[in-house]
């Protein structure tokens, strides 16, 4: 599948008042206002998460109030070296979705 936004990820991060959206479709912010807190992986978009994000399986790699992963979004793991037992990708205070095919 196409990819047209990435977000690299190379340590934890959490977003509590700032949103991240990965979405290539927009050419423009127009109207746009995403949500404080929010993290979006749009169609076409990759998540991509490097293995020394997830070091601390008590920490997510990416914490947020909701996180949603729309279909034909990807998420993939980057530098795996060692075991990602019980590692957390995203952790949603509020709400978790993921949709998939």
């Amino acid at each position: 599948a196409d990819v047209t936004a990435v977000l690299y990820v190379a340590k934890a991060l959490q977003v509590q008042d700032g949103s991240i959206t990965v979405d290539g479709s927009k050419a423009e912010l127009g109207n746009f206002a995403p949500a404080a807190g929010s993290v979006t992986i749009a169609a076409k978009g990759l998540a991509l998460i490097d293995a020394a994000a997830l070091s601390d399986a008590n920490v997510a790699a990416v914490a947020a109030k909701t996180v949603d992963i729309q279909k034909d979004a990807q998420v993939r793991i980057a530098n795996l070296t060692g075991d990602l037992e019980n590692a957390v990708l995203f952790d949603a205070s509020e709400k978790l979705t993921v949709v998939e095919d």
